[in-house]
């Protein structure tokens, strides 16, 4: 099964940070920043970091 979270960019413009998991892999598709009076970088937690295997930014 494969889930998919969202960890910035849903339902905003900029932030976009998307982990896709198949039991195989984890799989990080980009990382980007929301640039405005003060910047804002996905909400990823230390503990998903760790778990990834590939990032595609």
């Amino acid at each position: 099964m494969t889930n998919i979270t969202f960890f910035g960019g849903a339902g905003e413009v900029g932030r976009n940070c998307i982990l896709v998991e198949d039991g195989r892999a984890n799989l990080l598709l980009d990382a980007g920043v929301k640039l405005g009076e003060t910047d804002e970088y996905p909400l990823i937690r230390d503990d998903e970091v760790r778990k990834l295997q590939r990032i595609a930014i």
